[in-house]
Parts: C-alpha cells; structure tokens; sequence
C-alpha cells in the first residue's frame, strides 16, 4: 500500500490537531521522517521489518516441517500400525488362550484411531491454516497470538501422552520373557515389537520438536510484547 505525501501526513501524525512534520517518506510498511542525507533510517526498518515478522519465520518453519517430515511420517506410522495389527491378530489365532491375544491387537487398533485422528484434525489442519495466513487480510502480518500456539501445543502434549501410554504397555509386554511368564512373548514377537516401538518412537520426537518449536515462537511474541509496551 503507497500513499501520497497529504496521505503520509495525515498517518504519521494521526492523533495531532497540526501537522508537525513535513517531507515524510514512506519505506515498505513504514512511515518517516529523514533528517539528512546519509540518514541510515531504512537499515532500522529492515532490521525492524525481520523482528516483527518472525511470526512469519516461525508460521514457514512450521509448515514446512509438517509437509515434509510429520505428515509424511504419519503416513508410515499408519502402515506400520496397520501391519503390526494384522501380524499380531495372525499370530496369536496360533495361541487362542494366550493372555495378550486380544489386548496386543486392541492396543495397536486403538493408537492407529489415535494417529489417523491426529493426522486429519491436527497435522493436516494446522498445515492449512499456516499456508492460509499469507492471504489473509491482516496488513501483510502473521496473526498468531500466545493463545493460538498454546492450544496447539496442548493437542500436541495431549498426543504424545497417549504414544506414551502406548510404548509402555508394548515394552512391559516384551519385558515379560516367555520362559518366566505365561503371558511372555517369543524372541520374533519381541523382534517385531521392537522394531514398531522405534517407528513410533521416531514419530514422537517429530511431535517433541514441534513443541520445542511452538514454545520459542510463543516466548518471541512474549519479547516482542514487551519491548512495545517500553516504547
């Protein structure tokens, strides 16, 4: 958005029953007043330009991230989840009367609701949202506040709580050794489980960066909040 010189006048000294100052210019979003000619003016405003929109910086960071690791990732999660389910049903109608026949299945069934849950309501969503805000009519700025961010962070938390919950009811399972336990898995199951425990694993510490992320943009906004309320 350009203005005329009136225009600038009447926007920089908005509030003022006069006009105090003249030959005003205008740089980028910016509105003011250069004292001379080796004024190094514009250098504050880029340097104010980049302080102000690492919202923006955080938004693409973000985005990025989600489209190239997360949501791809989720994808592997839920192929791996629906695989383990299968493997796990085949194997135990094998073994009709052991004690994890059902709760092993039901384990996997339930956390692959919980990621496919998560991948369409939260990664994917969050995803379109971020890429929408550069067309939303906000004057060119990310407008993203503490709120916004904790709220996702909270889902996230949320998540990760429950990927917990599962891991360690998987590894108190291969914790069991056959030979002590009448519940205890056989050296294949235990080899199979591991090796789902890691892609899970790997997925949760996508969701953990995310966090780590989310929480260095909320503490910007919070600088940013307080260095306007000194000026």
């Amino acid at each position: 958005m350009t203005f005329t010189n009136i225009e600038l006048q009447k926007r920089f000294c908005e509030g003022f029953a006069f006009f105090p100052f003249k030959a005003l210019e205008q740089y980028g979003n910016f509105i003011y007043k250069n004292y001379s000619r080796q004024d190094s003016t514009r250098k504050v405003l880029d340097w104010c330009s980049g302080e102000v929109d690492f919202s923006e910086q955080y938004a693409q960071k973000l985005l990025q991230k989600l489209k190239l690791k997360d949501i791809p990732a989720a994808d592997v999660l839920l192929d791996t989840l629906q695989s383990a389910s299968t493997w796990l049903k085949e194997r135990f109608d094998q073994s009709r009367k052991h004690p994890l026949r059902k709760k092993l299945p039901e384990g996997m069934e339930n956390y692959h609701r919980l990621v496919s849950l998560y991948q369409q309501q939260v990664q994917l969503n969050i995803a379109t949202q971020l890429a929408a805000i550069p067309q939303l009519p906000s004057n060119g700025r990310y407008n993203v506040n503490a709120g916004d961010i904790h709220q996702v962070e909270a889902v996230m938390q949320e998540f990760i709580q429950g990927t917990d919950s599962l891991c360690a009811f998987l590894k108190d399972c291969i914790g069991k050794k056959k030979r002590t336990a009448p519940e205890g898995l056989a050296a294949g199951d235990i080899t199979y489980l591991l090796s789902v425990i890691k892609v899970i694993a790997s997925f949760r510490y996508l969701q953990e960066r995310n966090i780590y992320l989310l929480e260095a943009w909320k503490m910007q906004l919070a600088l940013h909040s307080r260095r306007r309320a000194m000026n």
